[in-house]
Parts: structure tokens; C-alpha cells; sequence
């Protein structure tokens, strides 16, 4: 194919390798932005060599927006070498977004390329990937990607001197040398089974689809919709809340509010936590925003345990609480279950003697688990086994400093179908987040619509490896 020759205030065509034939022919005098998901320290040297970028280089700015995803360093998408390298150019600015998709490079605001060409060896040069974009000098359209950015950039994790870079790499590569060798052989094994999920890609390192062995214990069947593919995340080691963490005491709030009710599989009792949302397999949004949801709590569950596998809930059988409702179940093996009353009420005991951040972590776990925004009251409920559940949560609430509604009376309730309704804790919204929050995407952005403010899902620095990569739109 014929390169199309640059002509003067037109927008052009540009074809493979993108480096030879726009960004060797560019020149730098003011300002660089680089917008790619993905960087490698090998593509992003030879574009800081051309543009005479260096650790000096005090006149020429230099903006990069991409992803903090772990899971593109533990699959080597990405290099946090490159990131130490940036860190090191005076005045470089690096803003991180968990989802983003879209290449760009604009030179001195006066050249912008949009591309499929990703900050990579493959993205950029002569072997790699065929690649495509529209390179332009219409200054209404980089003014406008210009105003783009600047949204972005307010909707993100913003690196803006070298100490914060360096303290990002660092806690990346902390996390990493904790879990990054097992999850990059998983990963790299599981590849040809990730392209046949339902599920679309996620925002976090853990990728629950993707760590299926083909074993008869630990398998994944795929399907074609979400409803037939509610997911079971099982964690086979006995659950213990000997030492209860808030990672601990996120888990036991949905298995508590689930009445600590038991599943059996594979010969052995799990407790289990079903997080519940109205079907809606064709919105593409919600199946985004419930796989976000999922790949956190697997993040989260593997600071407890390491023996995590995956199961479609129709393995499993009935009994999970779905009903026809579609989610995903976190099943713990638990040999605790001799005296179910009795666990029940040692959990609350030691929950209320317990720090602020565990009581709030438990509390998020129940209403991640089955929470309901209501747009009349402005409040956020779930439905309890019974009252006396229902006034033992009242009491936590109260103990984090919010102030509940009364535990509603089954009896005083209207009755769907003539199907008897529980009894339901309720808390304010804008109270509830203020304090709370939720990991959930879902339910934060439901709450949002109904108070008519915005809310953030949760950037809980308790939650060890788990950090809120805001979005554009949250």
C-alpha cells in the first residue's frame, strides 16, 4: 500500500510502522502528549532519542496518559521501567486511567495522530502489528482532543512529580514480587481460554476468567449469555476470622447477611456469598461494570488465599441465591458450621469489638452483596433474615457514626406475589457514602442517579493492593 503524502491542514491517512511514518518525520519544539494503555521502555526510548528528551530537557513538556493496571505489568503489556525512565525527565506529568483504550500523540499541539498503536515495540515499528490511524493539523481537532484529555485527566490518578512516580512504581513492583510470578504464568498458560468468556475485559490485575486449570474441580464453561454464566469464585481453604483483617471482614458481611448458609461441593461445606443484580445481559455497561466488580473481589481474596478457582454457578447447582437474578457467588470451604446461631452472633460480637475500618469493611460487604439504592427514600437497603439481624447491623451502623431508619416490620411490608417479604436495614445515601461506599461500580452509579450527586466507588487504602482507578463519567 502507497503512503499518502502530508498535505497542509488535511487530515492524512497513516499505515504500518507508525514511527517510520509519522513520528520519524515530526519535530519537537514545546510539548509532547503520548496517550496509549500500553508502554514499553524500548518504544518510548526512541521516541524520547528523536525528540531530544532527556533528564536536561527543562524546555519541552511531556504528558503521558495510560493505564496503572497492574494486570498489563504482570502480563509484560506493559513496562514499569518505562514509568522509572519517565520519572526522571524534569516536569513530565503522567495521568493513569484503568480503562483506557484509545492511542494518541500530539506534537506541540499543532500534529495529533490517532491511532491503533499502542507505545510499543508492536504498535510502532517494522515486524509489529498492522496498524492504522488519521493524522491531522486542524487545530478544531486538537483542540478539541486537547479539551478531551483535560477530562480525562481530571477523572484520573495523577503522577505529576518524580516522587509520585516513584512511589507508584514501587508499590506496583511490591505487589507484583508478592503475587506477580504465579499470576504472569497463570496468565500466559490461560490465554487461548480468556478469548472464549463472555465476560469483557476487566479493570484489575486478578482476571477470574483467565485462571481456570482444565481440572475437574476448577474448570469454566463458557456460554453466550450472563444470565448462564453466574459465576462461583471458590476459595479452597477453610475460612478463618481468628484475625480479622478488612479484607476478612468484607467477606464475612456477605456471608453473614446470606445467613452463613452452607453449599456443599466436591465432597466438603462452603459458606457463601452471592452478590445479586437485576438480569440485564444485553447492557453492555452493566456487564462491564459487573466484571469490574468481580475482578476487584478477586483481588481481594487473594490477600486471604492463594487456592482460588472458578466454577459457572449452574455447576454448582441451586441454592446460591440468585434466583433470576445474575452476579457472582464467593464460596469459602468452612468447617465452622456446628452451631450456626452461635457463629452468627461471635461475629457480631467481634466485629463491634473491632476498629472503625473493620466495622466499615463489613458493612460493605453486606450492601455490595444484595444493597438496593430506593429512589423514594433516597436510601440504600438489604433485606435481613429477620428483625433481630436487622437491629445487630442497626447497631454497627450507628457505631460508624450514621443513623439507620428503623429495622422495617416483614409483616408491615408489602407483599410481592404474595411471596412473605424480609425485614430491611436502611441507611441514607448520601450518608452511606460519605462513611461506606461501595466497591460496587453498579451501585455507586444507580446511587449517583438518585441523589443527583456524584458518588465514587470506594479508594480504600485498608484494601492492600486494591487501588480505585478512577474513570471518565464516575
Amino acid at each position: 500500500m502507497k503512503q499518502f503524502k502530508k498535505v497542509k491542514n488535511m487530515s492524512n491517512f497513516i499505515i504500518s510502522p507508525i514511527y517510520e511514518n509519522w513520528v520519524a518525520k515530526e519535530s519537537l519544539s514545546d510539548g509532547l502528549v503520548i496517550c496509549s494503555p500500553y508502554i514499553k521502555k524500548s518504544a518510548l526510548d526512541e521516541i524520547l532519542y528523536h525528540f531530544d528528551i532527556k533528564q536536561s530537557s527543562y524546555d519541552k513538556k511531556l504528558t503521558v496518559i495510560t493505564s496503572g493496571d497492574p494486570q498489563y505489568f504482570a502480563k509484560g503489556s506493559s513496562d514499569i521501567t518505562a514509568l522509572r525512565q519517565l520519572s526522571l525527565i524534569p516536569g513530565v506529568k503522567i495521568y493513569l486511567l484503568n480503562n483506557l483504550h484509545m492511542k494518541a500523540y500530539c506534537v506541540d499541539n499543532k500534529e495529533l495522530l490517532i491511532t491503533s498503536g499502542n507505545c510499543t515495540e508492536r504498535g510502532l515499528f517494522s515486524g509489529g502489528n498492522i496498524e492504522g490511524g488519521i493524522a491531522t493539523t486542524d487545530k478544531r481537532e486538537i483542540a478539541a482532543f486537547n479539551e478531551y484529555c483535560y477530562e480525562m485527566m481530571e477523572s484520573s490518578i495523577k503522577l505529576e512529580n518524580s516522587s509520585e512516580i516513584t512511589s507508584f512504581c514501587d508499590d506496583v513492583e511490591q505487589w507484583l514480587a508478592d503475587n506477580g510470578s504465579e499470576i504472569n504464568g497463570l496468565l500466559r498458560r490461560e490465554s487461548t481460554l480468556y478469548s472464549q468468556s463472555p465476560f469483557p475485559k476487566g479493570n484489575v490485575l486478578m482476571k477470574g476468567n483467565k485462571r481456570v486449570k482444565r481440572t475437574q474441580t476448577n474448570r469454566f464453561v463458557p456460554g453466550t449469555e450472563l444470565h448462564l454464566n453466574r459465576q462461583a469464585i471458590v476459595v479452597n481453604s477453610n475460612f478463618d476470622y481468628s484475625h480479622i483483617t478488612t479484607e476478612v471482614a468484607y467477606i464475612l458481611g456477605g456471608i453473614v447477611l446470606n445467613g452463613f448458609h452452607t453449599v456443599e461441593y466436591n465432597q466438603s461445606n462452603y459458606v457463601f456469598s452471592p452478590v445479586r443484580y437485576n438480569n440485564r445481559p444485553n447492557d453492555r455497561e452493566f456487564v462491564t461494570d459487573l466484571n469490574e466488580h468481580r475482578d476487584k473481589v478477586i483481588m481481594l481474596l487473594h490477600s486471604i488465599s492463594k487456592d482460588i478457582s472458578y466454577l459457572t454457578t449452574r455447576e454448582l447447582g441451586d441454592g446460591l441465591g440468585f434466583g433470576g437474578l445474575v452476579g457472582f457467588s464467593v464460596l469459602f470451604k468452612s468447617n465452622l458450621m456446628s452451631d450456626r446461631k452461635n457463629t452468627l452472633d461471635e461475629i457480631f460480637d467481634d466485629i463491634k469489638n473491632s476498629s472503625k475500618e473493620i466495622k466499615i469493611s463489613f458493612l460493605r460487604g453486606m450492601f455490595d452483596s444484595k444493597g438496593s439504592p430506593d429512589a423514594t427514600l433516597k436510601s440504600i437497603a438489604i433485606d435481613v433474615e429477620d428483625i433481630a439481624m436487622g437491629i445487630k447491623i442497626n447497631e454497627i451502623i450507628m457505631m460508624c457514626g450514621m443513623k439507620p431508619f428503623p429495622v422495617n416490620n416483614p409483616r408491615e411490608r408489602e407483599h410481592k406475589d404474595n411471596v412473605p417479604r424480609k425485614a430491611q436495614v436502611r441507611v441514607r445515601l448520601d450518608e452511606f457514602f460519605s462513611i461506606v461506599g461501595l466497591l460496587s461500580p453498579i451501585r455507586t452509579k444507580k446511587s449517583s442517579e438518585i441523589t443527583g450527586r456524584e458518588m465514587q466507588d470506594v479508594d480504600d487504602a485498608t484494601f492492600v493492593g486494591l487501588k480505585k482507578l478512577r474513570t471518565i463519567g464516575e
